[in-house]
C-alpha cells in the first residue's frame, strides 16, 4: 500500500519484521521433518513462555565486533572470503571467537536472511548440524543444536535463542544468537556433560547481512563465539574456527542459489531513493518555464508536452501533463500493473519487474524497453522505483537509475541512464471522484544518435498516450473487470 512519506520508514520496518519474524515468515510449528534427515524429531512449542530478552545494545555489539579492526584479529588462510580469529593471548583459553566475511553474487539479501533461521536447518541445506526448535516466538526462535567440532572427540550441544533486527536505511539485517536463560528451555534440555556430549555456551555471536551493489549482491559477515569447555591449542582453535565458519559459508552460498528466481523480493536500502530526491521532484513537478530552457512540443485541451535538452550532451527531459477521466488510485494501479502494461501501452513494448519489495511503499527494480521508431535504436533502462503518497492526495511513482545482472546492456539496444524522474497522479480538483491530473516528469541520458530536433519529433506523439490509457480503462469497464485490476505493488484504494 502506498503511504505518506513521513511514515514510510516505519512501515517498511514493520512489514519486513513481519516477513522475517518466526511466527510470520517461518511457520515452523507442527510440521513433520523429512524422513532421513539428521534433525532431532520433535515439534516446537508455539509462542509459549517467550521471555528471552534482546536489547538494542546486543545487536549494536555484534555490528561493532564485526567492524572491529584491532590487531587481536588474526587472519587465517581462506579462499572466498576474509576469515579471522580473535587471539585471547592465553594458553588455557577455552574460547573460539572468529568471524568470516564474504559476498554472495547475484543473490538478494532477502534470500540470504532466512538461511539463518532454524527453518532452513531442516531443509537439507545444512546436514552437518543436528538441531531442532524448542520454541517459536513472535520475535525470535529458540533451538537446541549439536555440533561436531573436529578434532574434539566429544560433541558440543548448545541451547540458543536467535532474533533479527532490521536497518532499512542501510539495507541490512543483524541476526543475534545468545544462550537461552528461560527455565522452561533449560529444564527440557539440561546440560548432559557426559562422555558423548558437553554443553557449550555462546558469547556474543551473530550475523550481519547487507544488500550490496544496489541489491545485485549480498555482503555477509558471520561472528561465532563458542566456549567449548576444553583447553585448546592454537592450531586446534584455528581449525575449529575454519570448520565452523566454512560450513556456514557453504550453506549460505549453496542454499541461496537454489532458491534464486527471475523475480525476487529484496531488502533494498532506503537511501537508493532518498527523501531529498523525492522532495525535489515534488517541488519541481510544474517547473517547465521557457526561461529555464524548456520548449513547448504540443498542447491540447487534455494534454500538453514540454522538453529540455542540455547542450553538448545526450541528456533530455520531458514533461507531459494529462487530464484523464479515471480516478486517481485506479489510474495509479493501471500504470503500475506492469505485468499487462505492454499490452495496451505501445510506448513500452516490454516492462518487467526484476525485484519486488515486500510492500507497495518499498523499493522495487524495474526494466523498461522504450520503443523508438526507425531509424533509431530502441532504448532500455533499469530503474529503482518507489510509490509514495503525496501530501495533498494522490501518488508519486519515483524512478532513479539502477543496475541488475539479469538485464545487462544488449547489442542493438542503447542503454539509457535515468536521472531522478517521477509520474504524478492527482485527483482532478474539478471532479476528484472520477478524474485525475497526471504528469510524466522523465529525465534521461539517451545515448548517441538522437539530436534535439529528432527528440522533439519523437515527443509529438506523447499527447496520444491519454487515448491509450482511456481506451484500456473503457475496455475494463465494458468487460466488467475493472475491479480485477491490481497494481504489481499492492496499492489499495
Amino acid at each position: 500500500m502506498a503511504i505518506a512519506r513521513a511514515t514510510t520508514r516505519h512501515a517498511v520496518a514493520v512489514s519486513l519484521a513481519l516477513l522475517l519474524s518466526v511466527c510470520g515468515a517461518f511457520p515452523l510449528a507442527n510440521q513433520g521433518l523429512p524422513a532421513g534427515d539428521n534433525s532431532i524429531h520433535q515439534n516446537p512449542s508455539q509462542c509459549s513462555q517467550c521471555d528471552e530478552q534482546f536489547t538494542d545494545e546486543t545487536f549494536d555489539q555484534v555490528t561493532a565486533t564485526l567492524a572491529d579492526n584491532s590487531p587481536s584479529w588474526r587472519e587465517l588462510p581462506y579462499d572466498g572470503g576474509k576469515l579471522q580469529r580473535y587471539d585471547t593471548l592465553s594458553d588455557d583459553s577455552t574460547i573460539v571467537k572468529a568471524r568470516l566475511c564474504f559476498t554472495v553474487s547475484g543473490v538478494p539479501s532477502s534470500q540470504i536472511i532466512p538461511l539463518f533461521s532454524y527453518k532452513e536447518r531442516r531443509s537439507g541445506c545444512d546436514n552437518a548440524l543436528q538441531s531442532h526448535m524448542f520454541q517459536s516466538c513472535p520475535n525470535y526462535e529458540v533451538f537446541y543444536s549439536v555440533h561436531k567440532f573436529s578434532p574434539l572427540r566429544v560433541d558440543r550441544d548448545f541451547l540458543q535463542a536467535s532474533a533479527v533486527k532490521l536497518d532499512t536505511e542501510a539495507g541490512c539485517a543483524t541476526i543475534v544468537h545468545q544462550d537461552v536463560t528461560s527455565a522452561s528451555a533449560t529444564a527440557q534440555y539440561p546440560a548432559d556433560n557426559t562422555n558423548s556430549v558437553i554443553r557449550g555456551t555462546t558469547g556474543l555471536s551473530g550475523v550481519r547481512v547487507c544488500s550490496a551493489d544496489g541489491g545485485l549482491n549480498t555482503d555477509v559477515c558471520i561472528l561465532v563465539n563458542y566456549d567449548i569447555k576444553e583447553q585448546l591449542s592454537l592450531q586446534n582453535a584455528d581449525l575449529i574456527a575454519h570448520k565452523a565458519l566454512s560450513r556456514w559459508h557453504a550453506k549460505v552460498t549453496g542454499c541461496s542459489k537454489q532458491t534464486t528466481d527471475s523475480t525476487t523480493v529484496s531488502l533494498l536500502p532506503a537511501h537508493l531513493i532518498p527523501d531529498h530526491v523525492i522532495d525535489e521532484l515534488i517541488a519541481t513537478e510544474y517547473h517547465h518555464s521557457t526561461t529555464n530552457g524548456w520548449k513547448t512540443v504540443a498542447i491540447s485541451d487534455k494534454a500538453s508536452t514540454y522538453y529540455k535538452h542540455w547542450v553538448g550532451t545526450t541528456t533530455y527531459a520531458f514533461k507531459s501533463f494529462y487530464k484523464v477521466s479515471i480516478p486517481a488510485c485506479t489510474l495509479t494501479k493501471i500504470i503500475t500493473n506492469y505485468s499487462v502494461r505492454g499490452t495496451w501501452d505501445i510506448t513500452f513494448p516490454k516492462v518487467s519487474i526484476l525485484h519486488k519489495g515486500t510492500t507497495g511503499s518499498d523499493i522495487h527494480i524495474i526494466y523498461w524497453l522504450l520503443g523508438l521508431t526507425y531509424p533509431y535504436n530502441n532504448r532500455d533502462v533499469v530503474l529503482y522505483s518507489k510509490i509514495v503518497s503525496l501530501p495533498t492526495a494522490g501518488y508519486a511513482i519515483v524512478y532513479v537509475n539502477a543496475k541488475h545482472n539479469q538485464r545487462l546492456p544488449h547489442p542493438g539496444i542503447t542503454r539509457a541512464i535515468a536521472y531522478p524522474s517521477a509520474i504524478f497522479v492527482h485527483p482532478d480538483p474539478d471532479d476528484p471522484i472520477h478524474s485525475s491530473l497526471l504528469s510524466y516528469n522523465m529525465h534521461m541520458d539517451l545515448g548517441k544518435g538522437i539530436r534535439p530536433a529528432e527528440y522533439e519529433a519523437l515527443l509529438q506523439g506523447r499527447n496520444f498516450w491519454v487515448k491509450l490509457v482511456d481506451n484500456y480503462y473503457n475496455k475494463l469497464v465494458d468487460a466488467g473487470t475493472l475491479s480485477d485490476i491490481q497494481s504489481d505493488f499492492d496499492i489499495a484504494c
